[in-house]
């Protein structure tokens, strides 16, 4: 043991290099809010079905517009993935070869990692994507919210709209009633 350690330590001197990663844990809680239609929240029957969602979850960190919206976030931090004159797509696929996402086995974790040679930047990088993931989620947790919202704001519109028309009428009667007074 002493002669191969004694041996390899130089060895590992010479051809070894540091290899920085930088580790983000998440926390996968299957919770949607009740919507209008459905009254209960989502239920898994099984322990595999919980686990089939943790794998999708980790899965989804890995999307292509998850990654846009992270590279977008770093502002001039994305340099490091961009080179010159390329186009988004491959600096986005890029850090997809980079990153890794996975579920820990047994545990509602999910792990996303980036490691590489240089440790500047990769902490910033991993909090950017993580950033990016959970914003996405939380916007695709209730189905249809955009539309839902579009709606509700073109309802408002019509109905403020309303609003002032029957407000003109009314003032234009109480002027009609008025002047016939005096």
């Amino acid at each position: 043991f002493a002669l191969v350690l004694l041996a390899g330590l130089p060895f590992v001197f010479l051809k070894g290099k540091p290899q920085y990663v930088a580790t983000a844990s998440l926390q996968v809680a299957a919770r949607y809010m009740k919507n209008l239609k459905d009254d209960g929240e989502l239920d898994f029957q099984s322990n595999s079905q919980y686990r089939q969602f943790v794998e999708h979850q980790a899965r989804s960190v890995l999307r292509y517009d998850v990654l846009q919206d992270a590279l977008a976030r770093l502002g001039d931090g994305a340099a490091r993935w961009k080179e010159p004159g390329e186009p988004e797509r491959r600096s986005v696929e890029r850090l997809r070869d980079a990153l890794r996402s996975r579920a820990v086995p047994d545990t509602y974790i999910v792990e996303v990692s980036l490691a590489a040679g240089r440790k500047e930047g990769l902490a910033e990088t991993v909090n950017a994507v993580v950033a990016a993931y959970l914003e996405r989620m939380r916007a695709e947790m209730i189905f249809g919210a955009e539309d839902r919202a579009q709606t509700l704001r073109a309802r408002e519109k019509a109905l403020l709209q309303a609003m002032q028309e029957r407000t003109e009428r009314r003032t234009a009667i109480a002027n009609d009633a008025r002047g016939d007074l005096f």
